[in-house]
């Protein structure tokens, strides 16, 4: 009796799980329909949904919702902006923690730090840390111009506030140099490429 009450109780939790996934995939195949005809309004709470009730959703979900939130950001409701900016900065660590082997770690916690001082989200040291640990863990994919300058032009503010060395502020110039040099030559090559 008690083997029959345990087989039960077994196949509903598996019966029930196996129609959450179907629940998810459900909801990511009509978010990807939405998000890919830019139907933003009905895709955002099909988004939210995935985000919070799916586990390790598919990567294309996160591509699809960066780029939703960026056009929230740039065309939405402006007092949406700071709810809209947070949002992003959550897909942004989702994806590193549900997709790491696939996510370039530099690029994305500059991404999240560009977009805290695009923003005004955090102070400027909680800004500055993070885009320092982009540029520490993987300078490699740290590669936009924009964020370089706005990484370095906050540790300058950091300096002039009394928090940063100016010996820190020297070395980090050249290294900044160095990544803007490596990245015109890889525009140059891709030119090349093209002539």
């Amino acid at each position: 009796m008690n083997t029959k009450k345990h087989i039960l109780i077994v196949a509903s939790f598996l019966l029930s799980f196996g129609v959450f996934a179907q629940d998810c995939a459900t909801t990511q195949q009509l978010f990807f329909s939405n998000a890919k005809v830019k139907n933003y309004q009905a895709a955002l709470p099909q988004y939210l949904s995935i985000i919070e009730n799916c586990p390790k959703p598919h990567i294309a979900v996160f591509q699809y919702g960066e780029r939703m939130l960026r056009h929230f950001l740039e065309e939405g409701d402006p007092a949406k902006q700071k709810e809209n900016a947070e949002l992003l900065i959550s897909t942004y660590e989702k994806r590193l923690e549900d997709w790491p082997a696939d996510t370039k770690k530099g690029e994305t916690l500059a991404k999240i730090a560009q977009v805290m001082y695009d923003y005004n989200i955090g102070t400027k040291d909680e800004q500055y840390a993070i885009f320092d640990k982009a540029w520490e863990t993987d300078k490699e994919s740290f590669l936009s111009p924009k964020s370089l300058y706005t990484y370095f032009s906050l540790l300058v503010d950091l300096h002039d506030a009394g928090s940063k060395d100016l010996q820190e502020v020297f070395d980090k110039y050249d290294e900044v140099i160095e990544q803007i040099e490596k990245l015109e030559n890889i525009q140059a090559e891709k030119a090349a490429t093209l002539t």
